[in-house]
């Protein structure tokens, strides 16, 4: 280290050096839990994104349901007007 301190301007390889000697960059624990913000995020929106969708599966087979209510409702209000005509 006695000669990167002579430099004017210091070269990457002492800088580099500096930094394996003070122990820089991401530590095991800040990677642990960038790792485990990440999971979280994931999780969190798999659980919306499948909520959405059973929202949208609801709503639509209640629209379903609704329009073939109302077609077995009107078929069942014709049927007697034509059976009567008949007899």
């Amino acid at each position: 280290m006695a000669i990167c301190a002579g430099f004017n301007v210091t070269p990457a390889s002492c800088i580099e050096q500096e930094i394996k000697k003070r122990g820089g960059g991401i530590g095991f624990f800040t990677i642990f839990i960038i790792i485990l913000l990440v999971v979280a995020v994931n999780i969190g929106l798999i659980y919306l994104y499948r909520r959405h969708t059973k929202r949208e599966m609801r709503e639509e087979m209640q629209l379903q349901i609704s329009s073939i209510m109302s077609q077995y409702l009107a078929l069942n209000e014709n049927k007697p007007a034509i059976q009567g005509a008949n007899h």
